[in-house]
């Protein structure tokens, strides 16, 4: 049930009124949070701002979900990434070592060759996926959210009793 409720949700987002900007910031959001570690004070400050800020909420899950599944098939990779930022490069060790001694900064786990390859990875990818998000929502609203209403095999499932029953049962836990 819980997934027809979040796919529920992120339709109604994408339907809604919240700008696409406000659609798009959840997504990316929740993009940092699939892709960092959980146990890091990343993954907590970036919480606080989903909370803070205005951003769709679903989406942010959404986002999350579709980039933890992505992260744990790339952590090969982010690990190498991580690990030639973290070791091979030499001009970088001072750096590592001066952000090591900063006392909260060992908090953010950005020694752990995995975190901080999605670390760099996620920052990288910030831009392009709210570019794409973004338009997405905008092309949708714009072209086609009238054409999927009248496409025939969304009319039989909004008219069918299973998708009555979904609604009723979404109901109850709202």
């Amino acid at each position: 049930m819980l997934g027809i409720k979040l796919v529920n949700r992120i339709i109604k987002a994408i339907r809604s009124q919240a700008s696409p900007s406000q659609i798009a910031s959840g997504f990316i959001l929740g993009m940092l949070l699939g892709l960092l570690s959980f146990k890091s004070l990343f993954s907590a400050v970036i919480i606080i701002l989903i909370i803070i800020l205005n951003v769709n909420i679903a989406m942010a899950i959404a986002g999350y979900g579709f980039f933890r599944l992505i992260a744990w098939g790339v952590d090969p990779w982010l690990h190498t990434l991580g690990y030639w930022l973290l070791v091979d490069i030499k001009a970088l060790q001072g750096m590592w070592t001066s952000l090591y001694n900063i006392p909260i900064f060992p908090l953010t786990r950005f020694n752990n060759t995995i975190l901080l390859g999605s670390l760099v990875t996620s920052i990288v990818l910030i831009v392009p996926v709210y570019t794409l998000v973004k338009r997405f929502v905008v092309l949708y609203r714009e072209r086609w959210a009238e054409k999927l209403k009248r496409w025939k095999i969304v009319q039989v499932i909004k008219g069918s009793k299973f998708f009555e029953w979904i609604g009723r049962i979404s109901k109850i836990g709202a």
